[in-house]
């Protein structure tokens, strides 16, 4: 009896975690990079994403957007990163999502420690 999983869909979660500043999106790249998944079951991809920020004003019922674009590692430019998890089969999926958001609390906990330090010095 053949069990393989030729015509089984592939399960996607993309996710998109938006940082505070460019570096700390970088820095959190840099540690969950390095982790790489127990099982080939599940594959994940990382990807910075620069996005540009935009200032809505609003003027006697009128919204303007104005939207700025002066590159990647300006401060009006927000830095999210982007992760995809693939998976036949979905509990797998399920596992890999909940351990990268460990794995992120993790990183947030460690960002706001040292940044809280920063400002008691």
């Amino acid at each position: 009896m053949d069990t393989s999983n030729h015509d089984t869909p592939l399960h996607i979660c993309e996710l998109e975690v938006t940082f505070p500043t460019n570096i700390q999106a970088e820095q959190a790249l840099q540690v969950l990079q390095v982790d790489k998944e127990p099982s080939n079951r599940v594959s994940k991809s990382f990807q910075l994403i620069a996005k540009q920020e935009e200032n809505v004003a609003e003027d006697n019922g009128n919204i303007t957007t104005t939207t700025t674009n002066n590159g990647f590692r300006d401060d009006t430019t927000i830095t999210c990163l982007k992760v995809r998890l693939e998976s036949k089969e979905l509990k797998m999926l399920r596992v890999a999502v909940s351990s990268f958001y460990d794995y992120l609390a993790v990183i947030l906990k460690t960002f706001q420690e040292f940044d809280a330090s920063d400002t008691t010095s």
